[in-house]
C-alpha cells in the first residue's frame, strides 16, 4: 500500500487575507491525512470543517475537530547546553538577535542564570524581502551596534532562531575586524549543510531537515494506520559544540 503526497502551498494576500482557491479545488477530492507545515488557524478551520483527518505543527493544542495529533517545532530544546557553558565560561552579557517570534523562554533562562541579555529584534521577513537583502538588514545593524565602544560589547553572540541572520552579521564582524572567539563568542543557529560559513567551526544550534522530515512522516504513517500521537511529539534541535564559543 502506498499513498499519492500532493504539496500545496496557501498564499496570503497584503491584506492578511488567504487565497483559497486552489486548496478548495483539491479538497474536493479525497485525501486521507493532510499534514499542516504551519498552523494558520484559517488553514487549519478550513481542513477541519472539510473533514479531512490532519496532523499540524504548531507550538499550541488544536482544538478543531478532525486534528489526529499536534507537533510541536522545539527551537528552544538545546538551549539549556547552551546557558550552561555561558555559566562555565562566566558570560556576563548575552546579545540575542531574533526575527521571527520572541524568544521568550531562552531569555528567561538565561536571566535566570544572572546574566544580563540584550534582546533586539533586529529586522522582520516580509513577502518582499529575498535572502540577500534580509542578510543585509542584519549586517548594516551589526556594523551599526559594534562600531561602539569596545567597553559596550556583549561577552557571546547566540542567534536562537535564524541562520540569515547570523550569516549577516558574520559579514558585519568580519568586516569590522571583531575576532571570534577572542573577542566575542559566536552561536549560530543552523540548518544541517545550509548554515553560515565561517573560517572556523561555527558553535551552533543546528536542525536537521532530513531528520525532521523523516520523524515527520513516521508520525503521519502511525496516524494514517490508526495510532496515536505522541502528546509531546516534537521536532527538536540539537547543540553542535565549535571553535567560536
Amino acid at each position: 500500500k502506498g499513498y499519492l503526497v500532493q504539496r500545496v502551498s496557501v498564499a496570503k494576500s497584503p491584506g492578511g487575507r488567504f487565497a483559497f482557491g486552489v486548496l478548495d479545488l483539491l479538497l474536493n477530492e479525497r485525501f486521507d491525512l493532510a499534514v499542516l507545515m504551519h498552523g494558520e488557524e484559517p488553514v487549519v478551520r478550513r481542513i477541519s470543517q472539510a473533514g479531512i483527518p490532519f496532523l499540524v505543527i504548531q507550538h499550541r493544542e488544536c482544538g478543531y475537530p478532525h486534528c489526529r495529533g499536534v507537533v510541536d517545532v522545539r527551537h528552544h530544546a538545546a538551549m539549556p547546553y547552551v546557558v550552561q557553558r555561558c555559566v562555565q565560561k562566566k558570560v556576563r552579557k548575552v546579545l540575542l538577535p531574533w526575527a521571527w517570534a520572541r524568544p521568550s523562554l531562552t531569555i528567561r533562562s538565561i536571566e535566570d542564570a544572572g546574566i544580563a541579555v540584550e534582546d533586539v529584534r533586529i529586522c522582520h521577513w516580509t513577502k518582499k524581502d529575498h535572502i540577500e537583502g534580509f542578510q543585509r538588514k542584519a549586517t548594516e545593524w551589526f556594523l551599526a551596534r559594534f562600531a561602539k565602544a569596545r567597553s559596550d560589547w556583549p561577552d557571546l553572540v547566540w542567534f536562537p532562531d535564524d541562520d540569515f541572520l547570523a550569516a549577516g552579521a558574520l559579514t558585519a564582524l568580519l568586516a569590522l575586524g571583531v575576532r571570534i572567539p577572542e573577542d566575542v563568542r559566536f552561536v549560530a543557529f543552523a540548518n544541517r549543510r545550509l548554515g553560515p560559513v565561517f573560517t572556523k567551526p561555527l558553535t551552533r544550534i543546528e536542525v536537521d531537515p532530513l531528520a525532521h522530515g523523516k520523524k515527520l512522516a513516521c508520525y503521519a504513517l502511525d496516524a494514517l494506520n490508526g495510532y496515536p500521537i505522541p502528546p509531546d511529539a516534537s521536532l527538536d534541535t540539537v547543540y553542535v559544540p565549535g571553535a567560536t564559543f
